[in-house]
């Protein structure tokens, strides 16, 4: 995710830099849940770093100890994504695992089981928790039914598979934007748009309990059926839809949608929505004074979390990039 020798991830949201333990064990238990942690190497003082954002509901944060230390923490609450940058580490959660974690492989933690770490002097980490809630509601709206108890994630993440890779991605972006005081996150359609893409990207790159029927095969809507999605956006695009609740609104599932989408307009339905969105900003930035508003904040404002894809994007569909819209108003 950064190169070595680089500055930390989410460096300029530090929420702990410490030698001391008792320090450390509240900053972890701030951001993310009791625990105890235990120097393994009395010889080795703790140099512990912990960075930490908050994205609408979502924590991810970057954690390493500086020395072999043992992390136990009590029955987990949340779903927990721990991707090493460096280093090794070994995971056990409840009677499940060890799962030995390297930057060719990440743990994934399910509510309800204690975690136990033997977490190395080199290894760093990106810790995302999802609260168990969020997730289960998300699925739920893909599945267009109510998900009863926790759904059970496989614990070994494979970080080689595209899923996995569009997640390193996904969290690359957001340490890049965290770090801006005026980025798209501070718009909080942008904001919820990257932290729906993550929540997503984990139910599709990790097995679970729900995976088969994630991906069962959609039934056929009619093409009305697909008139009224479109019509909602277009009317409505600065609602921050996801294909789940479009689809609860015309009460098909999220398949069925999907795929009535792209047999009748070619493409899926939050592609329609994004060239909604770009017109949208394309009215914006046409109206706009100059100095009055930045191509960063009207890309927010309308959902784009990657401003170089807003600007190809745009300059696909408009001939020109939104900073030369924005400087010719009359």
């Amino acid at each position: 995710m950064r190169a070595r020798g680089a500055e930390p991830a989410f460096a300029v949201h530090r929420v702990a830099m410490t030698t001391d333990v008792a320090v450390a064990n509240k900053a972890i238990e701030q951001v993310y849940l009791p625990n105890r942690i235990d120097l393994l190497d009395p010889g080795t003082p703790l140099d512990m770093r912990l960075n930490a954002v908050r994205l609408a509901g979502l924590t991810v944060g970057y954690v390493r100890f500086g020395s072999d230390v043992r992390v136990v923490t009590g029955d987990v609450a949340s779903y927990h994504v721990n991707v090493p940058l460096s280093g090794a580490v070994e995971s056990r959660a409840g009677n499940r695992g060890p799962v030995r974690g390297s930057p060719r492989r990440a743990a994934v933690f399910t509510p309800g089981a204690p975690v136990d770490l033997r977490w190395r002097a080199d290894c760093a980490q990106l810790c995302l928790m999802i609260p168990a809630g969020t997730l289960r509601d998300r699925l739920a709206q893909h599945l267009d039914r109510p998900v009863g108890g926790a759904p059970d994630f496989a614990v070994a993440m494979d970080l080689g598979t595209g899923a996995a890779r569009d997640l390193l991605g996904q969290l690359t972006l957001l340490d890049q934007e965290a770090a801006k005081p005026d980025g798209v996150l501070r718009q909080p359609l942008a904001a919820a748009t990257l932290r729906d893409q993550l929540i997503d990207t984990v139910l599709r790159a990790q097995p679970h309990t729900y995976s088969a029927e994630l991906t069962a095969k959609a039934h056929e809507v009619a093409p009305r059926i697909v008139r009224q999605a479109v019509e909602l956006l277009r009317e409505t695009p600065e609602f921050p839809w996801s294909p789940a609740e479009l689809a609860a609104v015309v009460a098909v599932s999220v398949r069925s949608l999907h795929d009535g989408f792209r047999r009748a307009i070619g493409r899926p339905p939050m592609a329609y929505l994004r060239e909604v969105r770009l017109g949208r900003a394309h009215a914006d930035l046409l109206a706009a004074e100059p100095g009055a508003v930045t191509v960063t904040e009207v890309a927010g404002r309308w959902g784009f979390v990657h401003l170089g894809r807003f600007s190809v994007g745009y300059r696909d569909r408009y001939g020109e990039r939104p900073n030369e819209t924005l400087r010719r108003h009359p």
